[in-house]
């Protein structure tokens, strides 16, 4: 039985040292998520993209301090972060 994810949720994975956050907005309208990951403080956030993949949303690249990751996505639509140890 398949997970069943809120409107706009988050799920995050980490591959040798890296973390990939995926961030989806199921619902119609507009989302703000503020994702409180404590552990990725001082990393660099950048998004991924891949050959043939346009997003929607966009996210600049930048250090996350100690407080949350702010994501912004437009109905359904979603965003891959990388973060990497700076």
């Amino acid at each position: 039985m398949a997970a069943k994810l809120e409107p706009a949720s988050e799920r995050r994975t980490c591959l040798g040292g890296r973390s990939i956050v995926v961030a989806v907005n199921a619902g119609d309208t507009h989302a703000r998520l503020s994702l409180e990951i404590p552990e990725l403080a001082g990393h660099l956030i950048e998004q991924v993209s891949w050959s043939g993949r346009d997003w929607g949303s966009s996210f600049a690249p930048n250090s996350l301090g100690a407080g949350p990751l702010e994501v912004e996505l437009e109905a359904r639509e979603g965003l891959v972060v990388e973060a990497a140890p700076l």
